[in-house]
């Protein structure tokens, strides 16, 4: 049955081990290369792409990129620092990097790349391996060329848009030829060559693509190939399919004596259906989940006889299993205990968050657990560790997903999160000196989904990697200069509890002395992207992974001799899709402030943006908001009238 391999690739496929791709040496450098001036459809472009290559082996799970870039102008000159993206799960092999100057002279020297944060925040953290190529002037020629190895199955695509104009693209995809290979073709007229075991494409003359910042997955607007296994499914053979999935989730779970001893022990005397569930939840979560842990080789799986789990009970007796098994064990535990559940096939939207072109069953890559209870499905994923009883991560939610049962199928939208299941709350108890340097402890809480992303990214890491990772999330908050050190945490290991962080941070001329005034931020964590909604309109929606809260608490200790002039004005915007608020004081000797910061959803279409740029624009001028405190003189006349007028 095509469907049930399918189903059963995306559930259990193995970890797929490294190996190599064919040399790509280098091409010739032509005389048209080397005379190339001016892009004709973009004039004043700052650089051009004259080749660029995408050759995937799917049998090897490695992508070559080959790509050559020659300086128009003195802007174009920032081509030479290159940033290559390293995504979850990949690792980037085998760079060379070489500069032609417009004589045709090259410079060819090893590459060491370092690495670089490129997004981090709201659940996504995107690396890059970054390296500079030598003397790269106007006139030259820049080309460079990488290996990408996935550590896991991944759904193959080539992307045909870039941020440059590009004359010639070559791609390549090569697959086990007695494979059903198919592709769909997005936003584009190309027609790829398929032969047996490959699919190859040549472009010509590509524009480029303008990109705008905090963008959905370019994906969903890039012109695009995507290639799938097996047939196109379409949706009245999609009933058959999903009949096979709920058929064989039905022969894993099983009806076993095993789980249903399991399944009333966990729930013990416990009478409310909710509280049931809980501790159902709570016993598939004891599972061991492989899943999470670092990957092994076959020797390794050998040694330590970790053996895959082919039903539900084999999964609790062995006590490990994958992130699906134990979804799957869940869902064996909930049966036995009365419940109707059945398994969810959902399309995760990490990469990306439209619905697919095709309805091909490998994008509907994860699973998840639906449960009725009074009438009303309640979706829970306990095979996500440390995912927390009614959460969904981020990935599952606002996506396209099937429920499975033994006549079908039925698709439907996952619900959207809410704010509150990714809260944020800061709390700074800092002093000022005189000299306008800001010392101080803060402690960061982060609940719920907020929780549970830097909980899976500190798995993979040790406590050095944890300490470096949860300062960088502080400094992104903080004036550049700030110096932060994380003294503490705790609850990285409980997905009910929040994860708290405790740090010391000192912040030079953090005041600034104008006069006989000093100028004092109110707001200690600021919104650094200022500039994200300068444009009048916007051509592509605003997209945040999930919607989320802050909570702020600042309380700054004043030097002696001074008094305050003037604070800022309170400040609050509630927009039906957001809320702000913004006040504060100076009490004994100290100023305290409290904000508040909510962004209730998480997809903004572009007719939405002049309101969303409308209530940043409040946001930012209430972040900016500053202290004006009198010092010396001026601070004790005011003193002075302020104990003879004590109404002022």
């Amino acid at each position: 049955m095509q469907g049930f391999r399918c189903f059963a690739v995306v559930l259990f496929l193995a970890v797929c081990c490294h190996a190599g791709v064919p040399d790509e040496g280098w091409l010739p450098v032509t005389d048209q290369d080397l005379k190339f001036k001016e892009v004709p459809s973009d004039p004043g472009a700052a650089a051009v792409q004259l080749y660029y290559a995408d050759h995937i082996d799917d049998t090897q799970k490695t992508e070559f990129f080959y790509y050559r870039i020659k300086v128009l102008n003195e802007a174009g000159r920032t081509r030479g620092n290159v940033e290559l993206t390293v995504y979850p799960e990949s690792e980037i092999h085998d760079i060379h990097a070489r500069t032609i100057h417009p004589d045709g002279s090259i410079i060819d020297q090893p590459v060491n790349p370092f690495e670089k944060i490129l997004v981090k925040g709201r659940g996504v953290k995107i690396l890059a391996q970054t390296f500079t190529l030598p003397e790269v002037t106007v006139g030259s020629i820049i080309e460079y060329k990488y290996t990408l190895h996935m550590k896991r199955t991944f759904r193959p695509w080539w992307l045909l848009e870039h941020d440059m104009y590009t004359v010639h693209e070559h791609f390549l995809f090569h697959y086990n030829a007695k494979e059903t290979v198919s592709f769909v073709v997005a936003k584009s007229n190309a027609r790829p060559r398929q032969t047996a075991g490959q699919v190859e494409l040549d472009l010509t003359d590509v524009p480029r693509f303008e990109a705008e910042e905090q963008m959905p997955p370019v994906s969903a607007y890039k012109a695009t190939v995507k290639f799938s296994y097996g047939m196109q499914y379409t949706q009245s053979s999609w009933g058959r399919l999903a009949t096979g999935w709920a058929a064989y989730v039905n022969e894993f779970v099983g009806n076993h004596k095993e789980i249903g001893a399991a399944a009333a022990e966990a729930i013990g005397n416990a009478t409310d259906v909710e509280e049931k569930l809980r501790r159902l939840y709570a016993r598939a979560q004891q599972i061991r989940n492989l899943t999470y842990e670092r990957d092994r080789t076959k020797s390794e799986v050998k040694k330590e006889q970790l053996k895959p789990g082919k039903s539900a009970v084999e999964v609790l007796k062995h006590g490990y299993g994958s992130r699906n098994e134990v979804n799957l064990l869940f869902i064996a535990l909930v049966r036995q205990a009365g419940f109707n559940a059945s398994a969810v096939m959902v399309a995760t939207r990490s990469e990306s968050f439209f619905q697919e072109e095709s309805l091909t069953p490998e994008h509907y890559d994860s699973m998840i657990a639906a449960v009725l209870v009074n009438g009303r499905d309640v979706f829970l994923d306990p095979g996500t560790r440390y995912c927390p009883y009614g959460l969904n991560r981020w990935t599952r939610t606002s996506t396209p997903a099937v429920k499975l049962s033994g006549y079908g199928g039925t698709f439907f939208q996952m619900p959207p999160a809410r704010a509150e299941q990714a809260s944020l709350a800061r709390t700074a108890r800092v002093e000022l000196s005189a000299e306008g340097v800001l010392k101080g402890g803060v402690t960061v809480r982060y609940e719920d989904g907020e929780a549970l992303e830097h909980r899976l990214a500190a798995l993979r890491s040790d406590d050095a990697g944890r300490k470096k990772t949860m300062e960088e999330d502080l400094k992104q908050w903080l004036p550049e200069s700030a110096v932060v050190s994380m003294t503490n945490s705790q609850g990285w290991d409980n997905g009910d509890a929040a994860l708290i962080a405790n740090f010391q941070v000192e912040i030079p001329s953090y005041a600034v002395q104008a006069g006989k005034r000093l100028l004092v931020p109110a707001n200690l964590f600021i919104e650094r992207k200022k500039n994200l909604f300068q444009r009048p309109e916007r051509k592509y929606p605003v997209y945040y992974p999930y919607p989320f809260s802050e909570i702020d608490t600042v309380v700054i200790k004043l030097p002696e001799g001074v008094a305050l002039e003037t604070f800022p004005d309170p400040q609050t915007a509630k927009p039906a899709f957001a809320q702000y608020t913004n006040s504060g004081k100076v009490a004994d000797q100290q100023i305290i402030n409290s904000r508040s910061f909510t962004v209730k959803q998480f997809l903004f279409q572009p007719a939405a943006y002049p309101q969303l740029r409308e209530f940043f624009g409040k946001v930012h001028a209430g972040d900016e908001g500053q202290v004006v405190l009198r010092t010396g003189a001026m601070a004790a006349e005011s003193k002075s009238a302020e104990t003879k007028n004590p109404e002022r």
